[in-house]
């Protein structure tokens, strides 16, 4: 028996039809003598959360139990977890079109117990897909030979029995060496540390609608905008409406930012100049290569940079002073004849990398939207905020009221998918660029 959810019916439709609205459809434990329970009953609310930056959906579901569940069933903290979420999007006939979440997952751990009155407890599943788990027993210890996406793909495909979505395969340095007992997921982020696609930085992710993807951040800024998301006051026409519909679902419902403006550290952390010496202890030749941010040379989500190039010091521009950050290489050419070890991808494209790196932490906004099955990390959306001003106190001349500094096009890097009363996501995007011209 399904659980409904903030269901407001469409006309001629049995389904949930707000964009908050959602149906549990299943949550099934698989114990460990292979008993299948829905417990959908005892359920009170659910986490789903991904990250860019996080190789696994993690899945919190709170318990409130009066069975005795935990001990019947013998719950250790590995069984098996299925679960069916469901929405429906209105379209313009006002009939439903279903959106859904089916996820098979692992319990990781069960915690947060606590027993407010005799007859019922309450404690937390906490839950992971099955390739983290099974990286959990085995580290790799062999020799590997490859570009970094295949390597990365043949992870996957024979470490962690998983078909990822999509990999990029644009990394095409040949590279060679030994992985030093790491974990499959942890030799993963040791090979993107020197993965680059146009200077940029790659990401390995799993969502709960796409799956495992391992992307370039050159690749998801030249995706096409998912939405624009805004801060104005509801629609009160027609509710029932498909306007009323994408109405809610563009609407931002909260906001806080983290705006990271200290120019004051992140020149120190090589954002907009830095300088690398390598030296090749094969050849014994040593090179200098210098960085400076320069806009038609970096991508970048919105049109201007993130710094004035009018300011100064000591007569130099912050984009100038290539000592503000050092790096120092050691290479060895000759390692494996005509082939790259681990490290000869750093050299130069490490300076690019970390301002790019840096310059994503430029401004970050939390923002709680309506429910979204399509909306996931490595999407690009466009915010739209609102000065803080009354509008009839502004003069013709800034008679625009959206704020320019904090609107512009950003990157999502985390979303918590919020099950409880009704279907919300709290997101996290950045953006490494301004709308706002500041010279």
């Amino acid at each position: 028996m399904a659980k409904q959810f903030n269901a407001k019916l469409a006309s001629g439709s049995s389904e949930g039809s707000l964009p908050s609205a959602y149906q549990i459809m299943q949550f099934d434990i698989t114990t460990n003598g292979g008993d299948v329970i829905n417990i959908i009953d005892l359920i009170g609310t659910i986490n789903i959360t991904e990250s860019l930056y996080r190789s696994s959906i993690q899945l919190n579901a709170t318990i409130q139990d009066g069975l005795n569940f935990l001990e019947i069933k013998k719950l250790t903290g590995n069984e098996k977890i299925n679960v069916h979420l469901k929405t429906v999007e209105l379209t313009d006939d006002n009939s439903g079109e279903k959106k859904e979440f089916k996820l098979e997952l692992y319990l990781a751990s069960i915690q947060n117990y606590s027993k407010a009155s005799p007859g019922v407890q309450y404690y937390e599943l906490v839950a992971v897909s099955k390739h983290s788990w099974i990286n959990q027993l085995k580290v790799l210890e062999r020799s590997f030979q490859g570009s970094i996406g295949q390597l990365i793909q043949s992870i996957c495909k024979k470490d962690l029995e998983i078909k990822p979505n999509f990999i990029n395969t644009d990394t095409k340095d040949i590279i060679k060496g030994i992985y030093p007992k790491l974990r499959p997921l942890n030799a993963v982020s040791w090979l993107l540390r020197n993965a680059f696609d146009n200077s940029t930085p790659f990401y390995f992710y799993e969502t709960a609608t796409n799956g495992v993807n391992f992307n370039s951040y050159d690749n998801l800024i030249e995706e096409d905008t998912y939405r624009e998301y805004k801060q104005k006051a509801f629609y009160t026409g027609e509710m029932d409406s498909k306007d009323a519909y994408e109405e809610g679902m563009a609407k931002i419902r909260k906001i806080s930012s983290e705006l990271n403006l200290s120019k004051y550290l992140s020149a120190s952390s090589g954002a907009y100049a830095s300088n690398m010496m390598s030296f090749d202890i094969a050849t014994k030749k040593l090179e200098k290569n210098d960085f400076k941010y320069e806009g038609k040379k970096l991508k970048k989500l919105n049109k201007n940079l993130p710094f004035s190039l009018q300011t100064e010091f000591q007569s130099k521009k912050l984009n100038e002073f290539t000592k503000a950050k050092n790096h120092f290489i050691s290479t060895n050419s000759l390692a494996f004849g005509n082939l790259s070890n681990y490290h000869q991808p750093l050299v130069p494209t490490l300076l690019k990398n970390e301002a790019y790196l840096e310059n994503t932490e430029f401004m970050t906004h939390d923002i709680e939207l309506n429910g979204d099955f399509d909306l996931c990390v490595g999407k690009k959306i466009n915010l739209t905020l609102s000065k803080s001003s009354d509008p009839d106190e502004l003069d013709d001349e800034r008679g625009n009221m959206v704020d320019k500094l904090l609107s512009g096009l950003h990157i999502i890097t985390s979303i918590t998918h919020k099950f409880e009363e009704e279907y919300t996501m709290d997101v996290r995007c950045k953006k490494d660029s301004l709308v706002l011209e500041l010279d």
